[in-house]
């Protein structure tokens, strides 16, 4: 099984495949090998596959859903994948924010704050001959 994966892997990119899915099993190649056609099936996608997924359903206005297809096409990707790297992405974003704004929530319960007069008074020597050092974190 080894080694037919790893020809799969060689002949990978003129089909534009994932080598994950290839080596996660999900394609079978059939046919010959060098100079020969190889042809592809998605029999062994497991059923735990389908299971974990779920499908969402959006109206899109048209020239969002424009510029989706037109990536889907520049890519050789299928709109579907498009739409899962931007949720993941936007997902990831709002994650992070999360994080961040409790650390910072975490940083004024525990006092950890500066004055906001100081804060302005330094930004408002920024711009002079003589500015002001930054801030001291209290």
């Amino acid at each position: 099984m080894r080694r037919v994966q790893l020809m799969a892997a060689r002949y990978c990119s003129a089909f534009r495949l994932d080598m994950l899915a290839i080596l996660r099993g999900f394609f079978i190649p059939h046919g010959s090998g060098v100079g020969g056609m190889l042809i592809w099936s998605q029999s062994m996608k497991s059923d735990r596959a389908q299971a974990t997924t779920k499908v969402l359903t959006a109206h899109i206005p048209l020239p969002m859903a424009d510029k989706v297809d037109q990536i889907a096409a520049r890519l050789e990707r299928s709109r579907g994948w498009i739409m899962k790297q931007a949720l993941s992405a936007w997902i990831a974003q709002e994650e992070d924010r999360d994080r961040l704004t409790q650390e910072a929530l975490a940083d004024v319960d525990a006092g950890r704050v500066i004055d906001h007069l100081e804060v302005q008074a330094w930004a408002d020597r920024l711009s002079t001959d003589q500015p002001l050092p930054g801030p001291v974190l209290r």
